[in-house]
């Protein structure tokens, strides 16, 4: 059920928000924002300030949301963050360990990888799509490039990715895009102006899905 969620929701909008070192008390107004601008599938790192608490509340208050967890580095992380409800499994690595306890426990795994070798490490230890990370270092390019010899590959463009360039990794390749401080401006969140969230968030879906022809 979790899996199918996690595929519908980012199918639908081909986008990961990064919520990345913010607190709790201000989660519930990013998800709002992020929710209404049309992202469905959100990611808290778990070194942010009580990731683990902000994961909760987004999977208990907003059940439209699909929460999932970000930089999880080891097997426990993995087993706290599902225990709370996150759906989706993020690393900037791979780590077969983390990979295979993400699928024994039913959610998603998507590794971080950064070179051909590292992509097949993850698919063979499971992973349902693979985190090219850091994206903008190796440009938008490398994804055309990958689609050769890795066909089916779905592959989520992440790192220094903004609302005005995710649209070309989209174009070039890349199943989905993943955006954090360009997308929840850490500013525009101890302002408490969400509305700057919200639009960024629909324009960012916007582009996208003129990039896939819809």
């Amino acid at each position: 059920m979790h899996d199918d969620a996690v595929k519908n929701a980012l199918s639908a909008s081909r986008v990961v928000a990064i919520i990345r070192g913010l607190g709790p008390e201000q989660v519930r107004g990013v998800a709002r924002a992020l929710l209404n601008g049309g992202i469905r599938c959100i990611e808290v790192t778990l070194n942010s300030p009580g990731a683990i608490e902000s994961i909760g509340i987004i999977a208990s208050e907003f059940p439209e949301v699909v929460p999932g967890a970000g930089t999880v580095l080891e097997v426990e992380e993995v087993k706290e963050a599902v225990a709370i409800g996150a759906r989706f499994i993020v690393s900037p690595n791979v780590d077969p360990r983390v990979i295979e306890e993400t699928k024994a426990l039913g959610r998603i795994s998507i590794p971080g990888a950064m070179t051909p070798t590292e992509i097949v490490q993850a698919l063979k230890a499971g992973a349902d799509y693979v985190k090219i990370f850091p994206a903008s270092v190796v440009g938008y390019k490398f994804f055309r490039e990958m689609k050769g010899p890795f066909g089916d590959l779905k592959m989520v463009a992440t790192g220094g990715i903004t609302p005005d360039d995710a649209a070309e990794y989209i174009r070039n390749g890349s199943y989905a895009v993943g955006l954090g401080s360009s997308l929840v401006p850490k500013e525009a969140v101890l302002k408490g102006d969400y509305k700057v969230i919200e639009n960024l968030a629909r324009k960012l879906v916007e582009s996208v899905r003129s990039a896939l022809g819809a």
